[in-house]
């Protein structure tokens, strides 16, 4: 499983939830990190948008592209992992 982890997951997620599955007990595992996923998309969205406030409308395209393309290759990856573990312990 920590393979597969290392596979889907950037090293900070990983040790994330290596840490959380030592301080929390096996059966909250799943929750804990699915809340952990929630407020790191939460702060995510407002960190997008902050990025988003200071650009004019030509440039707005372009950030934007560059936000989605990270969103797609670093965000998304993180809930997949978060999705299978939940798969894997059911």
């Amino acid at each position: 499983m920590i393979r597969y982890m290392k596979l889907m997951s950037s090293g900070l997620s990983l040790s994330h939830i290596v840490a959380s599955s030592g301080r929390v007990p096996t059966s909250r595992l799943v929750a804990v990190l699915s809340s952990d996923l929630r407020e790191f998309i939460g702060s995510g969205m407002l960190t997008y948008k902050s990025k988003f406030d200071v650009y004019d409308e030509v440039k707005l395209v372009s950030k934007a592209s560059e936000q989605w393309i990270h969103f797609w290759t670093k965000i998304l990856p993180v809930s997949q992992l978060a999705r299978a573990c939940r798969a894997i312990k059911s």
